[in-house]
């Protein structure tokens, strides 16, 4: 068959790690509309940023949905927070008030030592 004699086939191994990884986190996502819109590459890029991480983007988006009280019905598909809504929640990319505050103080010692004031 052409598929045997293409060098570049994805192993059926591979694949279904990929599609388990995205089960996996889509079952923790409380929005399931539009499975079917996360395309492979998007999945790969997913599965690169590992569970862990994934898992805590989706933690913090329905912390803040829920803290501000937003109606389900304004929440993200998943399609959507999987395609691109996690990238505000990232590690790098997420600030609270809380991680916030040792920056800023911070920054008022230091303009306090330039000015020798204590």
């Amino acid at each position: 068959s052409i598929e045997d004699n293409n060098i570049c086939a994805i192993p059926e191994e591979s694949h279904d790690t990929l599609e388990s990884f995205f089960e996996s986190i889509w079952n923790l996502y409380p929005i399931k509309k539009g499975k079917g819109t996360v395309s492979k590459t998007k999945k790969q890029v997913l599965q690169r940023i590992g569970f862990d991480e994934i898992k805590r983007c989706i933690d913090r988006y329905v912390t803040e949905m829920t803290e501000n009280k937003t109606d389900k019905q304004f929440w993200k598909h998943g399609s959507t927070f999987f395609n691109s809504g996690y990238v505000d929640y990232l590690d790098k990319n997420y600030c609270t008030e809380d991680n916030q505050t040792p920056s800023v103080v911070e920054a008022e010692e230091e303009v306090m030592d330039l000015w020798g004031e204590d």
